[in-house]
């Protein structure tokens, strides 16, 4: 039973195939234990079924512990950590290393705590700003904080399985933005506070490169969460195909079980056609015995775009090494008083900057707002410099940094009659950025009560129409849906003496909501 558009080789890649892609470093235990589960519908820990376990190759077990209060991590929660990892590569800096050899190693490391805007790492998931997408980058923190992997994660930094570093969740601590931090200030946006395992394998080069656009393009739970499984079984093969028995890949993904043929093609195949019209999959195969009869694996041949992302590496490879070569020259006097921690991209991905010639006219704008008719090319030139280092350097946004300009405009007054200089900006831009989020902050206050209340009034009336879908239904119909729910609930772990008629009933509207969908 094989699917799909045949086998790929390496030497049948058209010269000039181009996909559109954004490589992001991913840390390489949590894409290969089955950290997140492959489904939309959150699922919490049971008396039956209080954690997910997967066993790896090599004898290894691993536990992924979820906290009652939040569920096991989803398909939303792996989105938000695609964007969070985007994050990471652009927060992250280049420090050097000796060997034992002699050798200097440029390592990436992360800032500790990491901070981003909500609407930033929305942006970065690929979805639009809402009431609803807000609540759930909160509680996605939250769910990362609570949940703990037992078992034995790599550890890079003594190159060795550790299974006491899986103890420690990947967000060891966090404080909500508009929250009081430890010092007592306002948390101007989320900070949270990195596993040191993470950050150790990240310094330490553990990492994958993951497509982001090519993660985003996908609709699927289970082709997401297959893309990183198959992107690591076919590499382990050197590009040949990877099999796997379905009992560990529903396990790996977290998903439903089935015995028959029919249920496991039914449940899978969409996610494979997926991944085959994105050319990521070249074919797909449930394999037969002599008699006809499914043994209960299923194989995988790696796609155009799979063998595209391995020419994509190998070439960051190689020019990442000469950058970094470049970057270990002997540093001028100047540089020497530089902060070794300074902003740089990762070698992992070649840096995009933004030209001089942009600096320049903000510069001139600048001044002209404040009186200035005649500029100095000196005074220019250390404008730009002042631009160049706030956004290239420490990674402030050109909105935060017009924000600031702005608030400079505006609040002359506070630095006297004239406005000499940009040295100033640097020292304000903070106060300008919390001042501008508490003058917007009543009005986000504001569309967040209406946002929560329209989505409070339309979940009202999608529950209003299935309870007079409901009651639309013949007796026979309406028993055949409450033996469907009890079925349903019986599967999640639910025991006989919980089956309340609320509980069922509640059942019943979702799976009537999930079948008009």
């Amino acid at each position: 039973m094989d699917r799909g558009e045949g086998n790929y080789k390496r030497d049948g890649i058209p010269a000039d195939l181009a996909f559109i892609v954004e490589y992001v470093p991913a840390e390489q235990n949590l894409e290969t234990i089955g950290y997140f589960s492959a489904r939309y519908k959150r699922r919490y820990p049971t008396d039956k079924l209080s954690s997910k376990v997967i066993s790896l190759s090599g004898g290894r077990r691993m536990e992924v512990i979820p906290s009652a209060k939040y569920g096991f991590p989803n398909a939303d929660d792996l989105d938000f950590y695609r964007a969070f990892l985007k994050i990471c590569d652009e927060r992250a800096t280049l420090v050097p290393e000796v060997d034992e050899d002699g050798r200097l190693t440029l390592h990436p490391q992360l800032p500790n705590p990491i901070g981003f805007r909500t609407r930033e790492i929305i942006a970065k998931a690929g979805r639009e700003k809402s009431a609803r997408e807000t609540i759930a980058v909160r509680e996605w923190i939250e769910r990362l904080n609570a949940t703990v992997v037992h078992g034995e994660l790599y550890d890079a930094k003594i190159k060795k399985y550790n299974a006491k570093i899986g103890l420690e969740p990947l967000f060891r601590k966090f404080v909500h933005v508009g929250h009081r931090t430890e010092i007592g200030e306002t948390a101007a946006m989320n900070y949270v506070w990195l596993a040191d395992w993470f950050i150790d394998n990240y310094f330490y080069y553990y990492v994958r490169r993951v497509d982001l656009r090519f993660h985003q393009s996908l609709s699927r739970p289970i082709a997401k969460s297959l893309y990183p499984l198959l992107d690591n079984g076919w590499f382990a093969a050197n590009g040949g195909v990877f099999t796997k028995r379905y009992s560990e890949l529903c396990a790996f993904l977290d998903i439903q079980p089935y015995k028959q043929i029919s249920r496991v093609q039914q449940q899978l195949d969409p996610s494979h056609e997926e991944l085959v019209r994105e050319r990521f999959l070249a074919s797909y195969e449930y394999l037969l015995d002599t008699n006809g009869k499914w043994t209960g694996s299923i194989r995988w041949n790696p796609g155009l775009k799979w063998f595209y992302d391995q020419d994509q590496k190998k070439r960051y490879k190689d020019v990442s090494t000469e950058s970094a070569t470049a970057m270990l020259q002997v540093p001028s006097r100047e540089d020497k008083n530089a902060s070794v921690a300074s902003q740089m991209p990762l070698p992992l991905e070649a840096p995009t900057l933004v030209a001089n010639k942009t600096y320049g006219p903000r510069v001139a704008q600048f001044y002209a707002e404040v009186g200035y008719g005649r500029l100095s090319r000196q005074k220019i030139t250390a404008g730009i410099r002042i631009l160049s280092d706030l956004i290239e350097t420490q990674k402030y946004t050109w909105d935060e940094i017009n924000t600031a300009l702005s608030w400079i405009v505006d609040n002359r007054a506070k630095f006297g009659k004239d406005v000499y200089s940009l040295n100033l900006l640097p020292h304000i831009i903070e106060q300008a950025l919390r001042d501008h989020m508490k003058s917007i902050s009543q009005d986000e206050k504001r569309q967040k009560v209406n946002a929560d209340r329209e989505v409070v009034a339309r979940h009202e009336r999608q529950q209003d129409e299935l309870e007079k879908r409901l009651r639309g239904l013949s007796d026979e119909q309406r028993e055949h849906l409450r033996n469907r729910a009890i079925e349903v609930l019986s599967n999640q772990g639910v025991k006989p003496p919980f089956f309340l008629d609320s509980l069922i009933r509640s059942e019943m509207l979702y799976l009537l909501a999930d079948k008009n969908q």
